[in-house]
C-alpha cells in the first residue's frame, strides 16, 4: 500500500527546514496543515476532485507544498490499526 503524494512547489534552492534534515537536527522538513483541498487526478484544483490534505514546508521562508491523498492516507491508517503493516 503506498500513499499518493502531488507536488504543488518544490522546495527553495537554500530552505532552512531542509539544511536542519541534512544537519540532522530535524528528521522531517514537512508540517501537515491539517488544511483539506479537492484535486482531480492531476493534482489541479477542482470543485468534484477527491480530497487531499495539504502538506507544506516547515520554513516560513519556504514555499514548497504538496497534497496527500486523503483516501490513500486514510486506508493506510485504518491497515496500520487493524495490525497491518
Amino acid at each position: 500500500m503506498s500513499i499518493k503524494l502531488k507536488q504543488i512547489r518544490p522546495h527553495v534552492d537554500d530552505c532552512n527546514a531542509m539544511r536542519l534534515v541534512d544537519e540532522g537536527t530535524w528528521s522531517n522538513p514537512l508540517f501537515m496543515s491539517g488544511a483539506r483541498e479537492s484535486r482531480d487526478s492531476l493534482g489541479r484544483i477542482s470543485r468534484f476532485g477527491r480530497g487531499w490534505f495539504v502538506v507544506v514546508c516547515n520554513s516560513t521562508s519556504c514555499t514548497g507544498r504538496w497534497v496527500v491523498d486523503a483516501t490513500s492516507l486514510e486506508d493506510m491508517i485504518h491497515e496500520a490499526m487493524k495490525g497491518g503493516e
